[in-house]
């Protein structure tokens, strides 16, 4: 027999669980023993990206346009939309090794500030390390 809500009243769920956040650099083994074995620096960028799409951000790696120009296209296909985008450039590809490790800083470009204060917690969230003051990915140790 299942029991009713009084109408109006608030549902309980318990804080969604999440492991630690750490940066490679800081601690190599941390994200093995937090279940998150494998992830390249690429991987993790692109779990940052998804984040930020799933709201609203255009979020495109290795795009051929810079963030201003995505975001414009955004705002001219979907006038209600956000107009905010995220891009690295096509020619930064060559940064990752085929396995899709760093070699090198990976600068990001975005359209507003608002954007580059989502990506931050995006990364962040992911695992990526992001080098003080900047939108630059710093390559894991």
């Amino acid at each position: 027999m299942s029991r009713l809500r009084e109408p109006g009243a608030r549902r309980r769920c318990p804080p969604p669980s999440r492991g630690p956040l750490v940066s490679a650099r800081e601690a190599p083994g941390a994200l093995a023993a937090a279940g998150s074995t494998g992830f390249s620096d690429r991987d993790r960028l692109l779990l940052a990206f998804a984040d930020l799409a799933s709201y609203g951000v255009a979020a495109r790696p290795a795009s051929a346009r810079p963030a201003a120009a995505v975001a414009a296209e955004m705002r001219a296909l979907r006038p209600g939309a956000l107009g905010s985008a995220v891009t690295w450039s096509r020619d930064d590809e060559g940064r990752f090794d085929a396995d899709g490790w760093l070699r090198g800083p990976l600068a990001l470009d975005c359209s507003d500030l608002e954007t580059a204060l989502a990506v931050r917690a995006a990364c962040a969230h992911a695992g990526v390390e992001l080098r003080p003051g900047t939108l630059t990915v710093a390559p894991s140790a």
